[in-house]
């Protein structure tokens, strides 16, 4: 199996994406080590662009094979998690 391309930084960030642990989905979008409501705000913003330039297997929080607007809910109930 080919390994995707590595995520590019999201427009106006300096960092790439991370993955934290858990299941390897970079939730980390704004990529400062922690997973926060930042990271929410920046997928929203640019889920579109993120749909033609970052590896769609590195955002599918929702596992359904397509970046949409159920992986930002998806990520926003992920933080909603963490912060609770």
């Amino acid at each position: 199996e080919v390994e995707p391309a590595p995520p590019q930084p999201f427009p106006g960030l300096p960092a790439s994406p991370r993955h934290l642990p858990g299941n390897g989905l970079h939730t980390d979008i704004n990529g400062n080590n922690r997973l926060d409501y930042n990271d929410l705000t920046i997928f929203f913003q640019h889920l579109a662009w993120a749909k033609t330039a970052q590896p769609i297997a590195c955002f599918d929080f929702n596992g359904n094979g397509w970046l949409d607007y159920n992986d930002v809910i998806t990520l926003f109930a992920t933080i909603t998690g963490e912060h609770t």
